[in-house]
């Protein structure tokens, strides 16, 4: 029960933090993800084609 009580301040410090200086990194990690994806999935289906 103590590391719950003790991580909720941080947890909404974390949430702060989180919103106002990482949502470029999110953004580029969202959209490496979702290239990788694009390139990923056409790469399966031309393989199963074979």
């Amino acid at each position: 029960m103590f590391p719950l009580v003790l991580m909720l301040p941080v947890h909404k410090l974390t949430l702060f933090v989180h919103k106002v200086q990482e949502i470029g990194l999110l953004v580029s990690l969202f959209c490496l993800f979702h290239a990788g994806i694009g390139l990923i999935i056409p790469s399966l289906a031309r393989l199963r084609t074979m």
